[in-house]
This record gives C-alpha cells, sequence and structure tokens, in this order.
C-alpha cells in the first residue's frame, strides 16, 4: 500500500479511516499526494460526496441543500438536495412551484437563460431538464458510472451546456431542431481534480477549475486559450460579465484574474483570520450579473460562511452569514443582483438582502 493515487475517491476515503485527521506524518508515508488526500478527508466529512459503510456503498443524508438557481426572470427558485427530489419555489412568495423526482440527489442546478426550463446533475441519472411549465423531464447525459457532478450550466444564449465532475469536463450542443447532441469531453482528470465551470459572457469560453489552475477553453476548437496558475487547489470557478474570472479555494484563497492573459488582478481579503490556520476551502463563489458584486461561500469542519465583496475593488462589504455546526451548499444571485439565495445542509433555504444583509425569508424543504 506505498501507494493510493489510483484509488477511487470512494475508497480512497475508507483508507482515510485508517489515519488521524492531521496525521500528517502516516498519510505521508501512504502516499505523497497529500494534497488529495486532505482534499478527499474535507470533501467526505462536509458530506459533498458523503461515502459511508462499506467500501463502494453510499450513504445519502436527505435534505441537505446543495444546489440553488433563480429562473432568468427571477421568478422562480429551484433548490437540489440530498433527498432524490428538485423543488422549485416562487421566489416572491415561497410558495412550492413544482417537484420533480429524480430518484437521485441533485449535485447542481441552473435554470435556461431563455424559459423556465432547469438542469439538475448527479448520481446515476447524470443531467436532466425540468419543464417548470409542464413538469415533463428528459435525461440528456448519462454516466457510464456515478457521476459526482460538481457544476452544470446554460451558455448565455442556452445553445449549449457544460458540465464537469471529479474526472473530467465536457459540454453538450443544443438544436432546436435536431434536439441535443452528444457530450464533448474538453478534458479528463488526469490525477487531478475537476471543479467548476463557467461560461465567459459571449459563450464561448469555458472556465474550468483543474487541480491548482483554471483552464480556459476555446468551444469552437476545444483548444486552451488561457491557463491560471492559482497556487492552490481551485474548487469554484466564476466568471463575471465584464471578462474576469475568479477562482477559490484551498485555505480560503480568492482572486480575480484576467481571463484572456491569466493576469492576477487581485487577492480578496479573506472574511475571517482563521481561515488559514482552519484549513477553509472557498467550495462556491458566484458574480452579480452586472458583475459589481461577488459572493463566496468558505467551509471547513463545523463552520461555514458567506462573503460579499465590492467586485471592482475587491473590498469586503459584509460577511453575511457564520455558522457553526452545518456547512452551507448553494449560494446563488438573483437576476437583478438585488437579492441572494443561500441553502445550508440544515434543509433551509434562506433570501438575503444584498445590498444591507437583512434576510427577507427563510424556507426548510419539505
Amino acid at each position: 500500500m506505498s501507494s493510493l493515487s489510483s484509488l477511487p475517491d470512494a475508497l480512497l476515503y475508507h483508507a482515510l479511516t485508517f489515519v488521524g485527521e492531521n496525521d500528517d506524518a502516516r498519510c505521508a508515508g501512504l502516499d505523497k499526494s497529500w494534497a488529495r488526500l486532505r482534499r478527499v478527508w474535507v470533501i467526505c466529512r462536509l458530506s459533498k460526496y458523503p461515502f459511508a459503510g462499506t467500501p463502494g456503498t453510499l450513504t445519502r443524508r436527505t435534505g441537505q441543500v446543495i444546489a440553488a438557481a433563480f429562473s432568468c426572470d427571477g421568478k422562480l427558485l429551484a433548490v437540489g438536495a440530498k433527498d432524490d427530489v428538485l423543488t422549485v419555489y416562487d421566489a416572491a412568495t415561497g410558495a412550492l412551484r413544482r417537484t420533480f423526482a429524480r430518484g437521485e440527489w441533485a449535485d447542481c442546478v441552473a435554470f435556461s437563460p431563455t424559459d423556465s426550463t432547469v438542469l439538475a446533475a448527479g448520481g446515476d441519472r447524470g443531467i436532466i431538464t425540468c419543464n417548470v411549465a409542464t413538469g415533463e423531464s428528459c435525461q440528456v447525459w448519462r454516466a457510464a458510472d456515478f457521476f459526482a457532478s460538481d457544476s452544470v450550466a446554460y451558455s448565455p444564449d442556452a445553445s449549449t451546456i457544460a458540465f464537469c465532475g471529479y474526472d473530467l469536463a465536457a459540454v453538450i450542443d443544443i438544436d432546436g431542431v435536431r434536439g441535443v447532441g452528444p457530450a464533448r469531453v474538453l478534458t479528463t482528470s488526469d490525477g487531478l481534480s475537476i471543479h467548476g465551470a463557467a461560461f465567459s459572457p459571449t459563450g464561448s469560453v469555458l472556465a474550468v477549475g483543474i487541480g491548482t489552475k483554471v483552464k480556459c477553453f476555446d468551444l469552437a476548437t476545444g483548444h486552451v486559450r488561457s491557463e491560471i496558475e492559482h497556487g492552490v487547489d481551485v474548487w469554484s470557478v466564476a466568471y463575471s460579465p465584464l471578462g474576469t474570472v475568479s477562482a477559490g479555494g484551498d485555505f480560503g484563497k480568492v482572486a480575480f484574474y484576467d481571463a484572456s492573459t491569466g493576469q492576477l488582478q487581485r487577492e480578496l481579503r479573506s472574511v475571517s483570520p482563521e481561515f488559514s490556520s482552519r484549513g477553509q476551502s472557498v467550495l462556491q463563489s458566484c458574480f452579480s450579473p452586472d458583475g459589481s458584486t461577488f459572493a463566496s461561500q468558505g467551509s471547513d469542519l463545523g463552520y461555514a460562511t458567506i462573503a460579499i465583496y465590492d467586485a471592482e475593488t475587491g473590498q469586503l462589504r459584509r460577511e453575511l452569514n457564520r455558522k457553526i455546526g452545518q456547512s452551507i451548499g448553494a449560494v446563488t444571485f438573483s437576476p437583478d443582483g438585488q437579492t441572494l439565495a443561500v441553502g445550508d445542509y440544515d434543509g433551509k433555504v434562506a433570501l438575503y438582502e444584498v445590498a444591507t444583509g437583512e434576510l427577507r425569508r427563510m424556507r426548510r424543504q419539505p
């Protein structure tokens, strides 16, 4: 057992049960890839990929909100949770509008920028589209094996779907006449974790977090346009409408880069000084639709927080939420940029006023 590099994450996590969480020396003896060992440990402890029981089995905690998305008109809020159901609410009243039984939980969701269709990805069902108006759903892609989705997104003109997981990043072209095309794989993991995928404002480029880098792919050719070195493992990627790419990763590091050159524009100030000492990772991040505001979500063992920044200056505006003993699983802006939706592992979805940080409404998943 000299190396664990070739093991899938599920088995790797079980190997870690024999090693103390902070026992660097013994982990180093098992495998030189300490960063990957630590990453899998943190993921599983956060129940992002909640492996439990004997190796190869999967146990789900129900009710944890892990994904959320507003419709293009801001009237609907789709919520994905670990309860095998995709739920859609009226964003203004909180009334339940529609539920879709997936048979697998939704790791990530995204609304179409043109209508009320929702993408939901995760589990053995891969990616499905859900029509809120009709209640119909359709599978557009299915993995050969279990696929732990990390991001799913529509291009700005709704002509392309992008998705990624820990082992690949791919796009699917949509044609109104011919329907959904085959998946085009842009990159595979090659031993590195893949987290976060975001379209450029024109939809011609897709930024993907791969290991410690963000790679920007030209979707017409599949070639890499630019490569950004973040310095730590990347967990979240966001693309500003103004052409800036953000990367959030280990030790609370969040930075903005020029998407075309990869040049560092600014590194954001961590919300709390204990970020680096606690090993906190920025797992989700997003820009407001006009690019003026940026929100990031950080989590580590038993601690979670949301931070809102001025995207132009990088100045911290406020720490919106801090939770002890639970994790935040979703954060997203409304289309007008005035509301931030936050979902947590306690099964609650909350709407906050971005300008004031005031809680507007909170609802627990049914």
